[in-house]
């Protein structure tokens, strides 16, 4: 069998990490103006990264983590993401032990306490993984998670193999909290975290089209100019719809309040929206309600029925 080691180098002198597999006496490093290269059928050269290796005088800290299969299903159970998420990660996991690779493994990159990177086995070869591994970084001030194969509202595999690793080793970073500031971007961090497992997802976006769809035929009153809309805007539900027992939603959260009320009228400010959300299927509640003649876009722009209608 033969070593494998994985060597990390910036790909700039400040900026994000790239990295390039080495083994034995030969290193690879794929950047654009190498490809370029190649495909021109330049000769060799060492790129500024593989130059830099001799320079390099620390190596990884972490020892290889294995990640327990009990801890994963733990977190299926407190709803970071379901079970054929989970599944994936295991599936992950086999594949990096047949590859003789780690899975996931935590790099002290520059010394950073709240910004954290992993390097995440990728199994194939893609246009934003061409050496077998991928960097999932955390931001710990804003609770954010990126991954190159990923826009950054959007899970992955990756980002789930990232969580998965430490919640088992730093679980105590998933009960920090961050105190949001009214209309800041960590705001939409904060919503876009309660959707972070598609099954909620699926079930709010089932309840919204067979509850909460606009009819074809509105009634005259709905799409009337009007410029007096409320500027506190709270979903009708008090009782989740979808569980039997239909328990009582949490307290109402804000969202934004400096959302904006878009219409034929005008432009009103500083609206502000909430959701609730039920503690039993975490299935989240949030205003759209027709008949008030608006219509929520994404919590931050509301449009008017008649806007829409014209």
């Amino acid at each position: 069998m033969k070593l494998q080691g994985y060597l990390l180098c910036r790909e700039l002198a400040m900026g994000f990490l790239c990295q390039f597999t080495f083994r034995g006496k030969h290193g690879g490093c794929l950047t654009i103006s190498d490809l370029l290269a190649q495909r021109s059928g330049l000769g060799f050269s060492l790129c500024e990264h593989l130059r830099s290796l001799d320079y390099c005088r620390e190596t990884g800290k972490e020892k290889e983590v294995f990640l327990q299969e009990h801890i994963v299903m733990e977190m299926v159970d407190l709803k970071f993401f379901g079970e054929a998420k989970a599944a994936t990660c295991i599936k992950r996991q086999k594949a990096a032990q047949m590859a003789h690779a780690p899975l996931c493994v935590r790099v002290d990159f520059g010394g950073s306490s709240t910004q954290i990177c992993l390097s995440v086995f990728e199994p194939e070869i893609h246009s934003f993984c061409r050496l077998g591994r991928i960097f999932v970084t955390y931001n710990a001030l804003r609770n954010t998670w990126h991954c190159a194969c990923a826009k950054p509202r959007i899970s992955c595999p990756h980002k789930n193999i990232a969580k998965w690793h430490l919640f088992q080793t730093q679980r105590d970073i998933f009960k920090s909290t961050v105190p949001l500031s009214s209309g800041t971007p960590s705001q939409m961090t904060q919503e876009s975290s309660s959707f972070e497992d598609n099954a909620a997802v699926e079930r709010s976006i089932r309840y919204i089209f067979k509850e909460k769809k606009i009819p074809g035929s509105l009634p005259e009153n709905v799409i009337s100019q009007k410029m007096d809309h409320q500027k506190q805007l709270f979903p009708c539900e008090t009782l989740c719809q979808v569980c039997p027992e239909h328990p009582k939603l949490d307290e109402a959260i804000v969202i934004t309040n400096k959302a904006r009320i878009v219409s034929m009228m005008g432009v009103i400010e500083n609206v502000s929206t909430h959701h609730r959300s039920c503690p039993q299927c975490h299935m989240v509640y949030r205003y759209q309600e027709w008949t008030d003649g608006l219509h929520n876009f994404d919590n931050h722009v509301v449009l008017s029925l008649e806007l829409c209608h014209f």
